[in-house]
């Protein structure tokens, strides 16, 4: 386990653990964060920032009893990426995904097929790696939807016809699903559902210090998938639902609402609202 102190100064490497032999319960946590906490002096820490496991969020607690005036909060690139997750356990979101990476895995398993793909797109590949799982599926989605032109020229091509893989019945069924439009029109609504969350997860899983502008940022890509959608909620409402419930569960806490409302790219552009949110927040 590495602990390591963010400030605006920079990153500070505090320690390694290897703690391989133990057991990883809230008090063994509770320890380590505490013993630097110590190190650092309590007056000088704001937040602590873990992932999402049961055994953080307990040690959290804990902590709460000892440091009240220290934020516990749950990594925000986990919890955007649990988002992205939610989304796509939708039964049609999961059978679109599913197609498109039958269409991936089925030309990188063939290399003729492969070499055509890249001869029609200009040796660019279809597969992309992000920092998370989801926002990986999301640049595969991205890509192939970026490529669907190429795509159907080469399925469409005598080059293709006249391949043996073309006969098969894999084949078949692959290129009936790249010339079928139904299937390119799912890939872009799913785009539109990940794209404006995707956004956010770059800004806080980069090196620049994110809190100023998370709460912000999901605001804004509530806002941007309405807009895509033409503001017609039985298209989006859910994926509204989907990032509300991790949202208010983990990420709205006074500390991301203050960041919010001395952040001056949102405070301007929303100020009345600002205001009387962090009113209300006061006085409760």
């Amino acid at each position: 386990m590495n602990l390591v102190a963010h400030s605006a100064r920079g990153v500070w490497f505090l320690r390694a653990v290897d703690a391989s032999a133990d057991v990883h319960d809230a008090n063994y946590i509770y320890s380590l964060v505490h013993s630097c906490i110590d190190e650092i002096g309590p007056e000088k820490v704001l937040q602590v920032v873990t992932d999402n496991a049961s055994n953080n969020m307990a040690a959290a607690k804990l902590l709460k009893q000892k440091y009240p005036q220290i934020y516990w909060t749950p990594c925000a690139a986990h919890t955007i990426d649990l988002m992205l997750e939610d989304i796509g356990k939708k039964p049609a979101i999961q059978n679109t995904i599913k197609k498109a990476k039958s269409i991936t895995c089925y030309i990188y398993a063939h290399t003729r097929v492969l070499s055509m793909m890249r001869s029609f797109t200009g040796d660019r590949d279809l597969v992309r790696a992000g920092t998370t799982r989801f926002a990986t599926c999301y640049l595969n989605l991205k890509s192939l939807y970026d490529k669907r032109k190429e795509l159907k020229e080469m399925f469409g091509s005598t080059k293709w016809s006249d391949y043996r893989f073309a006969k098969q019945k894999a084949g078949k069924v692959i290129a009936k699903l790249v010339m079928g439009n139904d299937f390119w029109s799912s890939i872009l609504r799913l785009i539109n559902y990940f794209e404006p969350l995707a956004f956010v997860l770059r800004r806080v899983d980069g090196d620049v210090p994110a809190m100023g502008y998370l709460y912000g940022d999901l605001e804004n890509a509530k806002k941007e998938i309405a807009v895509r959608f033409d503001g017609n909620a039985k298209k989006y409402g859910f994926i509204w639902d989907i990032i509300d419930e991790r949202w208010n569960d983990k990420l709205k806490t006074p500390l991301h609402k203050a960041g919010y409302y001395l952040n001056p790219l949102f405070y301007y552009e929303n100020k009345a609202e600002l205001e009387e949110e962090v009113f209300v927040a006061t006085v409760v």
